[in-house]
Parts: C-alpha cells; sequence; structure tokens
C-alpha cells in the first residue's frame, strides 16, 4: 500500500493518518450496507455527534435476497 500511494500519487504514508482512515473506512461501509448517502464534507470524528440531520442527502431502499 505504501509503495503503491508513493508510485501513483507521491504521497508518503504517515501513521498518524492510520486512525483517521480507518474511521472513515468504518463510515463508508457502514453507510453502503443501511442505504444513506452523505453530504461529502470533513467530519471530525473526534467529536461526540460528529452528525447533522441535515448530512443526509438520500436514503435508498435495501433489500435482502436469500
Amino acid at each position: 500500500m505504501e509503495a503503491f500511494l508513493l508510485k501513483k500519487f507521491g504521497w508518503r504514508w504517515k501513521n498518524e493518518g492510520c486512525q483517521d482512515l480507518r474511521k472513515f473506512a468504518i463510515l463508508r461501509g457502514l453507510s453502503h450496507k443501511v442505504g444513506l448517502e452523505l453530504v461529502p464534507r470533513d467530519y471530525d470524528m473526534d467529536t461526540a455527534s460528529p452528525f447533522r440531520k441535515s448530512d443526509i442527502i438520500s436514503m435508498v431502499p435495501m433489500y435482502k435476497v436469500t
């Protein structure tokens, strides 16, 4: 991953950004699973309440076929 980022984007991986990256990956996965589309903005994940009701753009119906 480090080599890819450096080669493709010229970006060096920093260990302090690892925690933030994980939070955003979890948020993205959760929003896909529950069908929420959120406003693209910088969320402060270290606060007690990083989201507002107005952050939800749309809700996509999710169904499971078994």
